[in-house]
Formats: structure tokens, sequence, C-alpha cells
């Protein structure tokens, strides 16, 4: 009897193992939170002392994902305190610049952070790359690559690794020349930068543009001096060159069915000029285009032309409509540049792209913010937000592919490391095939979202590429 039940665990063991090889296993990368890097003008007590603490908000924010962490009173606590967590610390010099690295305590910062309930990120973090297009003064657009050294990936590198995010830049090589071209990125279109990134294996992919704002205000000119208001006072409306307001039809502006007046109706003049003909001055027989016989005649005689001249209203309209306009004159008065972006899963559905736009004054500003954002974005989804103990889950995880006790080790300590685990048991042992107790701080949810980050434990599919119900894994290492 026990036989036949390990030949049929066996077997069906077996059979999902063929679901696994048509995983797409998600890419990660292991980052350093245990330090933090502050630059300072020497080394002197009182210079250390401040640096130790900014160096731990450092780690704070790569621990929580947060990054704001001032309004959370328990991490000022912790700031306060930073020599209680300090572990090491020494001297480093680059380019010029004097650095103070410090090591602290990770495990008794996680522990201050789960007894009070603030988030927790492990360090194992989803891989992503960054597709950048810029545009010169004279309208050229480039593609940033891994291989520059300019401000743009300078900054994009450095705020990175301040807030605990794996990011790479392309290549352009060869194979990134045939797939995507500056205009493809300068696009934003996530289906073709995704396919693009496909070669890099990364989780998140990003796409941005920067560019200068060129709006500039309205400036209205002087009339030519053949536009002459008329008799009444009417003074002309002035045009910019660059566009005027929008314009109704001649339909447009004359009076519903029964009323001889035209309200407003704008008329070209021969300088390029606008004339407004008063509703009120306006009155008497319309001719066939609605316009009436004294208006024609009080038109001729401000140098028009003769009332038969043919008048056509003005309806060429502005460069932009009046809602674009007011949205690049806004974007102008708040800053220089402006830098449009998206970032969302890899082989993620559309409507997990998140897309917006930044306004400032200096490209690598907008760079950093951008950072940022998507460094928040992923501790959202990824931190640990630690229940209390009467709310603590417990949940059964079986894995396959353990054929000796060091394999057996391996797997325990991997989900003891788990930012998301309190703690593991053995529940039993059934062939290669080991079954785990673990005790979360977080949700099931949040477990299955740490393990997607490694490919060493890959759930199990059946034939037709389902994932089985539960939580059954295979063991890759």
């Amino acid at each position: 009897m026990v036989a036949k039940t390990k030949n049929a665990f066996g077997a069906w063991f077996l059979g999902c193992l063929l679901g696994v090889m048509a995983l797409n296993s998600q890419a990660s990368s292991t980052i350093n939170i245990n330090t933090g890097k502050v630059a300072v003008d020497d080394r002197n007590s009182r210079t250390q002392r401040a640096a130790t603490r900014e160096a731990l908000s450092q780690l704070l924010v790569k621990l929580t994902g947060q990054g704001d962490i001032s309004g959370y009173q328990a991490l000022q606590a912790i700031r306060d305190d930073a020599n209680r967590y300090l572990r090491a610390y020494r001297y480093t010099e680059e380019n010029g610049q004097l650095y103070f690295v410090a090591e602290f305590d990770r495990k008794q910062l996680e522990s201050v952070l789960i007894r009070e309930r603030l988030p927790i990120w492990g360090d194992r973090r989803p891989d992503a790359l960054l597709w950048l297009a810029v545009e010169n003064e004279q309208g050229e657009r480039r593609i940033i690559d891994d291989g520059q050294t300019n401000d743009y990936t300078i900054t994009a590198r450095l705020q990175a690794d301040v807030r605990g995010v794996p990011l790479t830049l392309p290549l352009m090589d060869l194979d990134d020349a045939l797939r995507i071209n500056a205009y493809d990125v300068w696009g934003l279109f996530p289906r073709q930068l995704n396919q693009a990134a496909a070669r890099y294996n990364v989780d998140f992919v990003l796409g941005a543009r920067v560019y200068r704002n060129r709006t500039r205000e309205i400036v209205f000119p002087t009339p030519e001096p053949d536009a002459q208001p008329v008799e009444d006072g009417t003074q002309p409306i002035q045009v910019a060159e660059s566009g005027a307001e929008p314009m109704a039809t001649l339909s447009d502006t004359t009076s519903s069915a029964g009323d001889n007046t035209v309200q407003g109706a704008l008329f070209t003049l021969p300088e390029g000029g606008v004339q407004q003909i008063d509703a009120n001055s306006v009155s008497g027989e319309q001719n066939v285009n609605g316009i009436s016989n004294e208006a024609l005649s009080r038109l001729a005689a401000s140098g028009f032309g003769s009332a038969e001249q043919t008048i056509e209203p003005v309806n060429e309209g502005p460069l932009f409509t009046q809602e674009e306009f007011s949205t690049l004159a806004a974007r102008a008065k708040k800053g220089r540049y402006s830098l449009d972006f998206f970032y969302g899963p890899a082989n993620g559905a559309s409507s997990e792209v998140i897309h917006d736009t930044l306004i400032g004054d200096e490209p690598n500003e907008l760079i950093a913010q951008l950072i940022n954002r998507y460094a928040d974005y992923l501790g959202q989804n990824y931190a640990i937000l630690p229940t209390d103990a009467d709310s603590e889950q417990l949940v059964e995880l079986s894995v396959g592919n353990l054929h000796d006790l060091r394999g057996y080790v391996a797997v325990q300590q991997y989900l003891q490391a788990l930012s998301v685990t309190e703690s593991v048991t053995l529940v039993r042992q059934q062939g290669t095939v080991s079954t785990f107790g673990l005790r979360l701080l977080g949700s099931e949810r949040d477990l299955r979202a740490v393990l997607s980050l490694d490919n060493r434990l890959q759930p199990l599919r059946d034939a037709f590429g389902q994932p089985l119900e539960g939580m059954h894994y295979f063991w890759s290492q």
C-alpha cells in the first residue's frame, strides 16, 4: 500500500514537472541593504555622528521601500539612536570625494520594524530596464545607453542605488539597433519597448523622454496702422503671430433666426489683422452671407475694399487648441523641462502600465524623481506590512526535487531568510518532496510575490501550463 502511494505521488509529481519547462520565471537581483554611504568633508567626530544618522536613513529607505520616512515617528527614534545599530564603518575616497561607509545590524533593525508594524522589503529586488530618449536644442533625439557616462547615466545609477532598485540601461548594440530606434523610444509605446527588452530578461520596463519646454507667453502685437477701429470706438482684436484664439465660422457668429444682428463677426483685414464688428452697431437688411449691407458699407469706408468684394471669415485656427496651449503654457511656468514616462511589468497587461509627466528646471532632477516614483511603486507592491500576532497566517508549501539532506537544508534556509516568513518547520517528507509549514508576517499574496522574484523555487504547472492549486514548487538548484 505504501509502495503504491509513493508510486502514485511520484507519477503525479513527474507529470507536473513538464509544466515547469514552460514557466517564464522572473529575474531579480540581490542588493546590499546593510550599508549606507555618505559624502563627507572631513573625519572629525561631529561629522561622523551626522554621517552615521544619514547613512542609517539611507538604509531605512531601502529596507522599508518608502521614499519619505519623515512621517514615521518610530523611524525617527531609530535615527536618533543610530550608533546602537552601527556594526562597523570606514572611509573611502572616490574621484577626489571622501565618503563615510557604515554597516548596520539589519536583523536588529528588522526586529524593530516588525514590532512597530512598519513595512519591510527583502534584499531580493526585481530587475528593470530603462529606455531613455533625450532631445537637444536642435531637436535631435538619441537613446541613452549603458556605455555612456554623462549626467543622465550618472543620475539614474546613483538614484537607483540610493533607493535600492536594480536598474540597467540598454546596450544599444547591433541587436538593439535592429529592434528599436530613437523614434520608438520617443513614442513611449509599451508593447514595442517590452519586446525590445525581452533579451534583457527583466521584470519591469521603464520608458522616458526628456525635452525642453519651449512654449512662450503670447505677445499681442500692435495692429497695423491701416487696421483702425470702427467709428463707435470698438477696438480691433490683436492676434499673436504664433496662433490665435479659436475662431468660429461665419454661420456660427450670426444670430439665430429672426435676429438681424451679427454678434462679434471676425473678418480678415488687408494686413492680416482682425476687425471686429460691434453687434450693437450693425443693423439693417442682411445679404446672402448673413452680413448686413450697412456693415459692408462701413467695412468699405474703413479701407477694406468695395462692398462687392467677397468677405471670408478667419477659419485657419490656432496651432494648438486652447486646452493644449493652456497645458503647454502651464508647463513652461512650472519648469524648463518635461519628462514623460511610463513603467510597468515587462510581460504585464496595458492596464498595469503607469504613466505621467514630470516638470522641472533640471533634467537630472526629473530623472531622480522618476526613479523615486518607480521605487515607491515597487515598495508598495513588494514590501511586507507585518500583521499582529493574532493575525499571522500559517501556510503549507511543498517543494520537490530534494534528493538529499543538503537540498532540504538549502530550501529551509532559503525560506527562513525571506522577509515575509517568521518561522519555517518541516511538516512531512515524501520521497523527494518536502512540505514545510510557514508562519507568515504578511499574507499568502506577499509570499507568492516574494517567491516570484527568484527562479530557485518555481511553481508547478499542469500539462496545460496552468499553475496547480495550493503552493507546490520545484527546487531548481
